[in-house]
């Protein structure tokens, strides 16, 4: 196909707004828009080759999954292998456990599934998973393996039956992206995605000629207004934009009309044909590549959060990166007389079982706890525990000498009920622990029933609800037998005590972002003292939060969440002379 350098611009456009987003500078809020673009872009380029060998009567599948071999795989496995050793040595278990999954799923061109199965509050931030980006080259392989099939099958049929068959699919995939009630289903989902691709696909010029009679003018217009949409979502659009959606049609469209309007009279393409973007866009899958584990692996190593001036020269890395892979990978591979299809191949399925092996080590090993000095059981990890309190869900209490504790919340309701458990004498109490519950409950019969038969109700999650917790607290009934649970975090980052030696483990801290006891005092502000229990007032000194116990062991495994040491030393300390303590010593 005829080269277009506003092509390799636009894709400059697309990967510099992402690197920018992920770095986290607020004036690209949107700068995740750029994946959309590249969906786009590749739709267009991939159906107007397919179409092009299909009209001359040249197409075949195998020719078509080698170039896509040739032109993903050597840098992409690039990528994963120099991840592989600061994973290891600076990663602790857990997120090097999630690091071996998406090794695997990465390898198989289904990272968007595993980001959509691990996704909630036991997912750990994206921005410390190293191959969180390669979703979308899932999404992008999940649709090379679909779409030369579908054209095959509908060649036969002529270009208007292919037409309305993209149409509908396009409204099809557009409708499920904004109704989809999980927005991590929507986010990395093929089927929510499609549309982005085909209507790239349609600016092939096989459905819609790009105009020859059109002015100057015109085509001018058209293509600034394309340009401009882009720039609008990038820099206005943010996190609570949900996308895809309708408001995905913003940046898809505007990069439509650049495509489709934009010849070499227009002003857009003097923009987008400039040599520093055109460079930036030859190398812009290898800069996509290598941008989010280096970022990623940046704030991984660091104990504070990365300065500004980390942050630019990780930047200036990823480029020189995606350079060196441009250069001595991408191109290397991509000349047949270097490589042929056999050893592209046998290259491909070698790789693919050898990323695979490594990561389903690191899954089954728990991300290899010998490592941190401490052999750790699975049983011990805060997601294990978390399982463990499932067992207490229940709708009544059962024994009528114990003494009744209600626990109402999420995930930190769960690290509560350990905590109970491992603090006080088991034998002394029972406990039931809801989920689907909250100060407002009253309302309800069945609910009020069980919070009348407690002895003792502890609130932990958001209180959102500030009315019922205060009318909860005035209820003479209640008023001295609900507690609240304060807010629980370990700081930004934890793998930095992967450094340090195991005799000077014990007692570490970590910065705390001053957000949280800002929460925490508006809370304190409408929840009276003798009502509310805080984690930070035992465990923070001088805006510093301890994040091991007396012996190195960890207190969270994912900086929200309690270990087994976690829930055994935090109960003590937080528990201690307070309120709660008083029901549960008492003869």
């Amino acid at each position: 196909m005829k080269y277009r350098a506003e092509i390799d611009g636009l894709r400059a456009l697309a990967v510099l707004p992402v690197i920018l987003f992920h770095a986290g500078f607020e004036w690209f809020s949107g700068g995740f828009v750029g994946v959309d673009v590249f969906f786009v872009i590749s739709g267009y380029l991939i159906t107007t080759i397919i179409i092009s060998e299909m009209a001359e009567g040249k197409f075949s599948i195998v020719n078509f999954y080698e170039r896509r071999a040739r032109r993903i795989l050597p840098a992409l496995f690039f990528m994963m292998l120099l991840c592989i050793p600061p994973a290891y040595f600076y990663m602790l278990p857990d997120p090097l456990e999630n690091f071996g999954q998406s090794l695997v799923s990465t390898s198989l061109f289904s990272n968007n599934i595993l980001l959509i199965i691990t996704s909630g509050y036991w997912d750990f931030a994206s921005e410390y998973k190293p191959l969180l980006h390669t979703w979308s080259l899932a999404v992008e392989e999940q649709y090379y393996i679909i779409f030369p099939i579908l054209m095959l099958s509908l060649w036969k049929f002529g270009k208007n039956t292919i037409f309305i068959c993209f149409i509908s699919i396009i409204i099809i995939s557009l409708y499920f992206a904004q109704v989809e009630s999980d927005r991590d289903v929507a986010f990395y989902s093929l089927h929510t995605r499609a549309f982005e691709l085909l209507l790239g696909a349609l600016m092939c010029g096989y459905f819609l000629e790009r105009p020859t009679n059109m002015s100057p003018l015109a085509k001018n217009i058209f293509s600034l207004i394309g340009l401009l949409m882009i720039f609008y979502s990038i820099l206005f659009f943010d996190g609570e934009t949900r996308l895809p959606s309708g408001y995905t049609l913003v940046p898809v469209i505007g990069t439509c009309l650049v495509i489709y309007f934009t010849d070499k009279t227009a002003y857009v393409h003097k923009i987008l044909s400039n040599k520093a973007l055109v460079s930036v866009g030859l190398i812009s899958y290898s800069a996509y590549l290598f941008h989010q584990p280096i970022l990623s692996f940046l704030k991984i190593y660091s104990v504070n959060l990365p300065s500004t001036i980390d942050i630019f020269f990780a930047i200036a890395i990823t480029f020189v990166l995606a350079w060196i892979s441009y250069k001595f990978v991408e191109s290397p591979f991509r000349n047949k007389e270097k490589f042929n299809r056999t050893s592209i191949f046998l290259f491909a399925a070698i790789a693919m079982f050898s990323f695979s092996s490594i990561g389903l080590y690191f899954h089954s090993t728990n991300g290899i706890p010998d490592r941190l000095e401490v052999n750790t059981s699975p049983s011990e990890k805060s997601l294990t525990l978390s399982q463990r309190a499932w067992a207490y869900k229940n709708d009544s209490y059962f024994e009528n000498n114990k003494l009744n504790v209600l626990v109402v919340g999420n995930s930190f309701g769960r690290d509560v009920v350990n905590m109970l458990i491992e603090t006080f004498n088991k034998e002394k109490f029972e406990i039931i622990y809801r989920d689907d519950m909250n100060s407002c409950s009253l309302k309800t019969k069945s609910d009020l029933n069980l919070f009348t038969k407690s002895d003792i109700i502890i609130f932990a999650s958001n209180y959102s609800n500030q009315t019922c917790n205060i009318d909860l607290i005035k209820d003479p009934l209640f008023a001295n037998k609900t507690f609240f649970m304060g807010d629980k975090n370990f700081g930004h980052n934890l793998n930095w005590v992967m450094r340090v030696s195991k005799k000077d483990r014990p007692n570490l801290r970590n910065p705390l972002d001053i957000e949280y006891l800002k929460r925490e005092a508006k809370t304190k502000s409408y929840i009276p003292e003798s009502n509310f229990i805080s984690f930070f007032d035992s465990l923070v000194k001088n805006n510093q939060i301890l994040i091991t116990t007396d012996n190195g062991d960890l207190l969270s495994d994912d900086r929200s969440h309690l270990t087994l040491s976690g829930a055994k030393s935090i109960g003590k300390a937080v528990f201690k002379d307070s309120q709660i303590e008083i029901f549960f010593t008492r003869d």
